[in-house]
């Protein structure tokens, strides 16, 4: 049986990757014979990856499931993935959460003005670096997988040869009820909501979840429509305690505090609760390359309207599953959702859809194709001097 050595974060709270990694892992140990190597947030020591190179290469196969935090940030002359790749004598794929290939400009607040001013004048300087890296992290992978053809797009246009990028859509989640679920009326009740039509947006809270659009909705909507916001900060850093602070602000400005709810972090039988009192999933994402919580909200087979995006067409082209709105447009999300909560037959149609996109797309075949890219860039790699 074929030896994997899977690098990624692992048990961790509040991460998506280390989520996405336990189901992987579960799906394929079926086909390898899968070690777990632990990847850990912001470590620049070049003997942690030293010592996470010999261990992976006692494998066939080595793949990391990448995002810059895990290789120190995204900062060229920091990040770590080029020097652990380099360190590796087996064939070895990465799986691309994200690709920042350009920075943008530094807000208000997230850093000191004259270091603010520094970073925007230099930007230029800054891009052309983070191209040249990106160029070299790629370089150094045998295969690379990426959720959707738009990333496999902008990693191509940097002159990567297209036949080492695969496109793996990002898988749905089973679903494993913690204890009883309760009724939609009951979950309602628990979180005093008993009576209203419950929009929620689900994932840890960040500006690029579209919220502003569903506040602006929320004022023109029945009272009896309230909208939770299912999730809490991922950090507590400068920049997530800035846009906390603006959206609890917005929520009070519009005068929606008894109609909006901030959960906070959910635990597995609390999150289960915020969906069986869910209505209508909200994902109108301004920007997104794959969503994690998106795609548990299809897993609940929740009928689910999103922003048109690159990411969310593409689910659609593989099943309509999505309600499609423009994204950062108040007035045709508040349009749909009208239209969706008063349609019970539309709500059908959406939910029928969500079950057949998560069986299409469920780890166990997101695990196939994965091992068919293991086997595929072992057919092709030169030979490797251990």
């Amino acid at each position: 049986m074929l030896k994997l050595a899977l690098c990624t974060p692992w048990n961790r709270d509040r991460d998506g990757i280390s989520d996405y990694a336990a189901h992987l892992a579960q799906a394929l140990r079926t086909h390898v014979d899968l070690s777990v190597i632990e990847l850990k947030p912001f470590i620049n020591d070049k003997i942690f990856y030293r010592s996470l190179a010999g261990q992976a290469n006692e494998a066939d196969v080595v793949h990391v499931q990448y995002n810059y935090l895990y290789f120190n940030g995204e900062l060229p002359y920091r990040n770590r993935l080029v020097y652990f790749a380099r360190l590796i004598y087996k064939p070895l794929i990465a799986t691309l959460h994200e690709a920042r290939v350009n920075f943008e400009r530094a807000a208000p607040g997230t850093i000191s003005p004259a270091k603010r001013f520094i970073f925007n004048a230099t930007l230029p300087f800054w891009n052309r670096w983070s191209r040249d890296y990106h160029r070299a992290m790629y370089a150094n992978l045998d295969g690379i997988i990426v959720h959707t053809e738009q990333m496999a797009g902008l990693i191509k246009g940097l002159g990567v040869e297209p036949a080492k990028i695969s496109v793996i859509a990002h898988g749905v989640p089973p679903i494993n009820s913690v204890g009883a679920a309760p009724t939609a009326e009951e979950a309602k009740k628990e979180l005093s909501l008993s009576g209203k039509r419950i929009l929620t947006t689900l994932g840890f809270i960040n500006r690029r979840k579209g919220y502003e659009a569903v506040l602006e909705s929320l004022t023109n909507l029945p009272e009896d429509v309230a909208y939770l916001i299912a999730g809490g900060s991922m950090t507590d850093n400068v920049v997530d305690r800035a846009y906390y602070e603006f959206l609890t602000g917005r929520i009070r400005s519009l005068g929606l505090t008894q109609r909006v709810v901030i959960t906070g972090y959910l635990s597995p039988q609390r999150l289960q609760n915020v969906l069986a009192a869910t209505d209508v999933c909200i994902a109108v994402y301004p920007q997104s390359s794959a969503s994690g919580a998106l795609n548990l909200a299809i897993a609940y087979q929740k009928p689910i309207i999103a922003s048109r995006i690159p990411a969310h067409l593409e689910i659609n082209q593989s099943v309509p599953c999505l309600k499609i709105v423009e994204p950062n447009n108040s007035r045709e999300l508040t349009q749909a959702i009208r239209a969706l909560l008063y349609d019970s037959a539309g709500r059908g149609q959406l939910q029928e859809a969500c079950a057949q996109y998560g069986r299409e797309h469920s780890y166990a075949q997101v695990a196939l194709a994965t091992v068919k890219e293991y086997e595929k860039i072992i057919a092709q790699s030169r030979p490797y001097a251990g």
